[in-house]
């Protein structure tokens, strides 16, 4: 059973917009956008991650930056508003945050493992 996803991956990436710190750039680098669970925290994960490869501070000015530009060329999921980045940043904690990501990879793996079992089943 999938353990609270979602709460995981708004807490983590929340966090790493409020505080990116050593230990959230490493719970970030643990993860890839295909681990998220929705269009939203896919995009989010994708531009955190960006920012940081340009060596940009991540922090919710530059995610809010990236938001514009993806919203200008009309590639970015309706959740992804600026009330909500500013939500998941204000309700994150960095408490075990490489649990977390862990947890993420791990929800990954099993619906990974659930849509092959539904599509042999579907065979």
């Amino acid at each position: 059973m999938l353990i609270n996803k979602l709460d995981h991956e708004e807490c983590v990436l929340g966090y790493a917009i409020a505080n990116y710190t050593t230990t959230a750039a490493k719970a970030i680098s643990m993860l890839s956008p295909d681990d998220m669970s929705t269009g939203g925290t896919k995009w989010l994960l994708s531009a955190i991650k960006r920012v940081a490869s340009k060596g940009q501070p991540v922090d919710l000015i530059t995610i809010v930056t990236e938001r514009r530009i993806a919203e200008r060329e009309n590639i970015i999921p309706s959740v992804c508003t600026f009330a909500w980045l500013v939500e998941i940043a204000k309700n994150s904690n960095g408490a075990n945050i490489e649990t977390r990501a862990k947890i993420i990879r791990a929800n990954s793996a099993m619906r990974l493992a659930v849509e092959k079992i539904d599509s042999v089943k579907a065979e």
